[in-house]
């Protein structure tokens, strides 16, 4: 770990130049995340994001069960409240408040998530089945959070898949990313 004071050499700073940095700021205090419920085996926290303004953290659970047999997978929704720490967004507090994917086929859902700025953020479903129920076909989740509630705006799909017919195993969302200005998913 790098202590207060320590210096680094850097080698390229995203501008193409190096520089030394100084680590000034410790961070402070820790909070552990976990849900108020979980079942086994679930994976939580095989994926985390956060918004740019930290008010927001995704928490994917990609084998969270909802009594169904299969594997649909969720995200934990946690909001910042600035004062107390990191809680569930309400109206769930303090029960869990969870992302869930409501759609066919659905399984996996959060097995990658990012945040682009504060607004926008994507979700992977990889393991979805396609139309024909043809195994990790995959979904993208396009996730919008307004006044620190977060909901399922768009569902993507694997390129070339229809309502009847899918390219086959692409574990289409397997990994996803957003760019800062949210303009660009990945």
């Amino acid at each position: 770990s790098i202590l207060p004071g320590a210096k680094v050499w850097v080698d390229n700073n995203g501008d193409g130049e190096w520089e030394v940095l100084e680590k000034q700021d410790p961070f402070t205090g820790t909070q552990i995340l976990r849900p108020v419920t979980s079942t086994s085996n679930e994976q939580f926290g095989i994926s985390v994001a956060q918004n740019s303004d930290h008010s927001i953290v995704f928490v994917g659970s990609p084998r969270l069960q909802f009594g169904t047999g299969n594997y649909l997978g969720g995200i934990y929704v946690y909001k910042n409240t600035g004062t107390d720490g990191i809680d569930f967004v309400s109206p769930a507090a303090p029960a869990d408040s969870i992302l869930r994917l409501n759609a066919v086929g659905a399984r996996g859902f959060g097995n990658a998530v990012d945040f682009g700025d504060t607004t926008w953020s994507l979700a992977g479903a990889s393991q979805s089945l396609g139309p024909n129920n043809e195994d990790n076909n995959g979904y993208a989740a396009v996730i919008k959070t307004i006044s620190g509630v977060s909901t399922i705006y768009q569902l993507w799909v694997a390129p070339g898949s229809t309502h009847s017919a899918s390219p086959g195993a692409s574990e289409f969302g397997y990994s996803v990313a957003m760019s800062n200005d949210e303009r660009w998913a990945y």
